[in-house]
């Protein structure tokens, strides 16, 4: 049931929400049964899209990486995943409290978890990696995430839709600065010579 929650939440969303709002599961289990396969999707695509397709910049042949250096990237990038779910899962409880909610960890987690399930999807054309396909799937990953973030947090946080629409926005930011703040990290690593290498 956990991993169709997710699939269900795109064409039947509020009433899938309302099921796991209800569901008997736990942190743990949306996490080994949900949460380590669907994120490690987009680092997998990417790997794969590196070190056997490559990019080309214009005409020309393709640039692929080294296996070591987009695996070490491909592992970074997933670590940088879960715990991103996490911080934000935290800030999610956090934030909920102030419009006088109690949810429980487990509601936080799979309301991230599940609302960040398109994204994952959308990160699958990281195996073919032209810009604009990849940009276009992304955007509409984003799109509806937070079409998800904002339909589920009233049901899962038990607040009415106004209370639930400004947690909601509050979430999204949170989520941009914890992107942000991954990119940043990524550029100071590559600033320090751990930028990925070509293959030659």
């Amino acid at each position: 049931m956990i991993v169709r929650n997710s699939y269900g939440l795109l064409y039947d969303t509020e009433r899938v929400w309302g099921l796991i709002k209800e569901e008997n599961t736990t942190v743990t289990k949306i996490y080994l049964r949900f949460l380590i396969l669907f994120a490690a999707m987009p680092p997998v695509a990417a790997f794969i899209g590196a070190t056997h397709v490559g990019w080309g910049v214009g005409v020309g042949e393709n640039h692929r990486l080294t296996t070591e250096s987009a695996m070490s990237a491909s592992v970074l990038a997933y670590l940088a995943i879960l715990a991103g779910v996490y911080f934000i899962t935290q800030m999610t409880r956090w934030m909920a409290k102030i419009y006088g909610a109690t949810p429980s960890l487990r509601d936080c987690f799979a309301l991230v978890t599940y609302s960040l399930s398109p994204l994952f999807l959308a990160g699958l054309s990281a195996v073919y990696p032209i810009l604009w396909l990849n940009v276009l799937l992304g955007m509409v990953g984003f799109s509806l995430s937070i079409k998800l973030l904002y339909t589920g947090t009233s049901v899962m946080m038990d607040l009415n839709k106004e209370q639930g629409f400004i947690l909601a926005s509050s979430i999204l930011v949170a989520g941009m600065v914890t992107f942000t703040g991954v990119l940043v990290t990524i550029v100071i690593f590559w600033g320090l010579g751990l930028s990925p290498t070509i293959a030659v």
